[in-house]
């Protein structure tokens, strides 16, 4: 009786494993030509992220070009990390700094006046400050007006600190000329050695006020 029992059970089995396969048949055709759509999503901005072959400077407006050259500039002018040899680096302005392959030297004597004394302070004092571009519109005069935004944490490795956060001006005098890349043999040479990308670029600033 147990063996007839238990054949029943693998009779009961295999004819429900059949029926498994013949419905999971019907509900696929592999006969029919099926094809897969792959979509790739850009996570962010990062031209690592990116698929597509990037965009030549030559194509893109030139002032999404300036504005992005201009938000480098001032975030090199403004931004602090903690780490006193990175501040004190800066203020040496060696040749690769972009206070001297983009402006002028009245440019980075101000910063060195106004603005390097504080940064070297806040990074002894392990703070982190953050610089944001959040809009550059033209005066009469012809100088552009960026307005700026720093957060600066004061307080580290405390992750409920908040940010002091701070908004001001700097009225840009910056060369009238196209920004285009300098298609020189110097300019690849200056990236292969380390330049800041931006030192390529036909892009100069003449002088600076802070408001």
């Amino acid at each position: 009786m147990k063996k007839l029992l238990l054949i029943f059970v693998g009779f009961l089995m295999l004819v429900t494993m059949l029926g498994l396969l013949f419905f999971s048949g019907a509900i696929y055709d592999a006969e029919e030509k099926h094809t897969i759509e792959t979509f790739f999503f850009e996570p962010n901005t990062q031209p690592e992220r990116r698929i597509a072959t990037p965009v030549s400077a030559d194509d893109v407006p030139e002032n999404f070009l300036r504005d992005i050259l201009i938000s480098r500039f001032v975030n090199e002018y403004f931004y602090v990390i903690p780490d006193t040899e990175n501040a004190n680096a800066r203020t040496e302005l060696n040749r690769k700094s972009i206070l001297r392959t983009n402006a002028r030297a009245v440019v980075a004597n101000k910063w060195l006046e106004n603005v390097a004394p504080q940064i070297e302070e806040l990074s002894a004092k392990n703070a982190y400050r953050t610089v944001r571009v959040t809009d550059i519109s033209k005066s009469e005069s012809g100088h552009l007006v960026v307005k700026y935004e720093l957060k600066t944490w004061l307080q580290p490795n405390d992750i409920l600190a908040k940010p002091e956060i701070t908004e001001g001006y700097l009225y840009l005098h910056v060369s009238s000329v196209p920004i285009k890349v300098e298609q020189t043999q110097e300019a690849l040479d200056m990236l292969e050695q380390g330049y800041d990308p931006m030192s390529v670029f036909r892009f100069r600033v003449w002088d600076v006020e802070q408001d």
